[in-house]
């Protein structure tokens, strides 16, 4: 069995970078597995010029440094839904895993959740994963 793992999403909209990096620190401190922050880089309610953080790779990283992790120990991951599948898998995601992300976690709107629809990243994955085993 997989073990059960339990994150912290933080969002960064309206708030300063003192105190989301305090909560960083302290869910690092409880014990919290994974600490996200989100992939949105304008807030999505209230003031939309409102205070806002710098983009999630560079937060996370300074994350990693303020509590003493070394970012290329942490598992990077962002949440994906793009409009354009094949555009984003084409253009997006090798940018994504030159910056050192590995999970990608996709969302499927509901009510019919068409979870078929990730087989495309599926395949993908595979192809990749058998690449970085051939040059391990």
């Amino acid at each position: 069995m997989r073990p059960v793992r339990i994150a912290a999403q933080l969002h960064p909209q309206h708030g300063d970078y003192r105190a989301l990096r305090d909560a960083a620190i302290r869910a690092e401190e409880l014990g919290y597995d994974i600490v996200y922050n989100w992939d949105h880089f304008y807030p999505l309610d209230g003031d939309p010029d409102g205070p806002h953080l710098e983009p999630k790779v560079a937060a996370l990283r300074r994350w990693c440094a303020e509590v003493g992790r070394d970012p290329d120990e942490i598992e990077s991951g962002l949440g994906v839904e793009p409009d354009d599948v094949e555009r984003f898998m084409a253009e997006d995601a090798p940018a994504y895993l030159e910056m050192g992300f590995s999970q990608f976690t996709l969302g499927f709107t509901g009510p019919a959740w068409n979870v078929d629809a990730g087989r495309s990243w599926l395949a993908w994955r595979d192809e990749i994963n058998r690449g970085r085993a051939a040059t391990a």
